[in-house]
């Protein structure tokens, strides 16, 4: 996902569901869990500190695409 948003123009494909800040917030938060996932993906267990990150930005992420949703 964080691929998508960041390549070239996609952005503009989203702007009808994000603004500009929203979007920079959300590649953020997927650049900063990027490392999770790649523990993740190689079958390496998450500390209880970085379970507790990535539930905190998903929980973020998902806040603003709820609230972008209910306009």
């Amino acid at each position: 996902l964080k691929k998508i948003f960041e390549k070239k123009n996609n952005h503009l494909l989203f702007l009808d569901l994000l603004n500009q800040e929203d979007m920079k917030i959300i590649t953020s938060k997927l650049h900063e869990l990027d490392p999770l996932r790649k523990k993740i993906s190689h079958s390496r267990a998450l500390s209880e500190q970085e379970f507790s990150k990535m539930k905190m930005y998903l929980e973020q992420i998902m806040e603003i695409f709820s609230s972008e949703w209910s306009l």
